[in-house]
């Protein structure tokens, strides 16, 4: 349970963010919105791998296909939602970006991971 507070957290603030009515750029952040996507998504994946990693017991590559598909979905789903926000509009190229800082989060953990195997890096308490 411990890392599941921290990853809904990330999630509802990046949610709350990209669904925030228009009028500024990533929710009022100075950055331009693909580069916000890129960063939300890639601190959406690095708080769900740890939740996934200690709550069931799968092979890398499982979890990565588990973050991978949350990740998505979630991209998908808020560009959809974006259409019903005033002054916001979805955009495929979001989503794009978005899948792209997703497969940065995973990338950064498989890395992690095959440090941790080879005893390069400890691993954190569950």
């Amino acid at each position: 349970m411990r890392w599941w507070i921290p990853c809904l957290a990330v999630w509802f603030v990046v949610g709350w963010l990209v669904l925030s009515p228009a009028g500024t750029s990533a929710g009022g952040l100075p950055i331009p919105d693909k580069l916000a996507h890129l960063v939300a998504w890639l601190g959406l994946a690095l708080a769900a791998w740890p939740a996934v990693a200690v709550t069931v017991r799968w092979s890398r590559a499982s979890r990565a296909a588990a973050v991978l598909g949350a990740c998505a979905s979630y991209a998908v789903a808020t560009e959809l939602l974006q259409g019903l926000v005033p002054g916001r509009s979805a955009e495929a190229l979001d989503a794009v970006a978005d899948l792209a800082g997703a497969a940065l989060g995973v990338l950064t953990w498989w890395l992690i991971e095959a440090r941790r195997r080879r005893g390069e890096v400890p691993r954190p308490a569950p």
